[in-house]
């Protein structure tokens, strides 16, 4: 589609078109794709073959939150119920008193906020928990990472303030798993993967001692990337029989938004920030970065992928990418193509 490439929008790299953007060798695009109207309208692979597995980083996220509402609507999870009515290990724990609404709104107050200074701190709880998941296989044991969770505490009262992290995500893993009696890969199989009647597999990356790191560590195809995205368009009868996403997800999802608690902390302002000549977000929920007032949904990936539905105008646009210090220079060009182009 002619267009899409002339695009312009400013990262950390400055401002120019999508084009100068992904001919830009600082900005590592892998791959970029926008469907529109259930058809892929542009496709490009700059950085890696069509028909490979990509790591999707914490754009996954997204699907534990998918999960989880299902389950809601189905009676197995009451969203107000504390995390310890449903995992007994989190008994006693600061997490255990928080409720599943809050853990899926990255809102559980918690020690644990996800950003690069905690990251490359050895002495914080994320470091440390991100070590433990990620070890090598045959190192020795330490904590678990379910132990390192239930012991972190909290740091402000919970449903108070957006505190983005990994292990609010990987509380899900467990809540899922456990109301479930399945592993989370096979959850992720029964109700999303097959239903979207996905080309290839999705490849989910295990810790040391064998749990599914559903929070971020997972890997499929572009192709397979853009029919998770359909998922949550009209266009949804393009890859699968029956809606996957009902309506009550959106309903839920926009009733879950705090605008109070997303201008405060570190992920809020900075997306707020980031979209600001497009129409910043008015807050996050149920595991995405930013909603926006016209139902836009954005959820970004460690090390800059991206992915961004567009309800209203039936576009989704997703990308892949390797930036050094988890830069993400795709993030405004995504809400900038679907105003530019799509939007009445």
């Amino acid at each position: 589609m002619e267009g899409i490439t002339d695009v312009i929008a400013t990262s950390e790299f400055g401002t120019m078109s999508l084009g100068e953007l992904i001919d830009n060798p600082n900005s590592r695009i892998q791959a970029f794709m926008v469907v529109h109207q259930g058809e892929v309208v542009f496709e490009t692979y700059p950085g890696m073959p069509r028909d490979a597995q990509h790591i999707w980083s914490s754009t996954a996220k997204t699907i534990s939150g998918l999960l989880v509402h299902q389950l809601a609507e189905e009676g197995l999870i009451d969203l107000d119920a504390k995390v310890s009515d449903y995992l007994d290990f989190t008994a006693g724990g600061p997490i255990g008193e928080v409720s599943v609404a809050d853990v899926l709104n990255m809102r559980s107050g918690i020690d644990f906020v996800e950003n690069q200074a905690n990251r490359t701190n050895p002495e914080h709880p994320v470091s440390y928990a991100f070590a433990a998941g990620l070890s090598e296989r045959g190192v020795a044991a330490g904590e678990s990472l379910k132990e390192i969770v239930v012991g972190i505490e909290a740091s402000e009262p919970p449903g108070t303030v957006y505190g983005y992290s990994t292990f609010n995500t990987q509380s899900l893993v467990y809540l899922i798993e456990e109301v479930t009696q399945k592993p989370w890969d096979v959850v992720v199989s029964e109700r999303i993967w097959q239903q979207a009647c996905m080309g290839n597999d999705g490849l989910v990356g295990l810790s040391p001692r064998g749990k599914a790191l559903g929070g971020g560590i997972f890997a499929a195809t572009m192709e397979d990337f853009a029919r998770y995205a359909l998922l949550y368009t009209p266009s949804l009868e393009v890859v699968a029989d029956a809606p996957v996403v009902s309506e009550d997800y959106f309903d839920n999802l926009t009733a879950s938004v705090m605008p109070e608690t997303y201008s405060v902390g570190d992920m809020g302002p900075r997306m707020i920030a980031t979209f600001c000549a497009q129409g910043s977000p008015v807050g996050n929920a149920y595991q995405w970065d930013a909603v926006f007032a016209d139902g836009d949904l954005y959820k970004s990936g460690l090390l800059g992928q991206g992915l961004y539905v567009s309800p209203e105008t039936d576009t989704a646009v997703l990308w892949f990418s390797a930036t050094w210090q988890n830069a993400h220079p795709g993030t405004a060009y995504a809400r900038a193509i679907v105003n530019d182009l799509f939007r009445d």
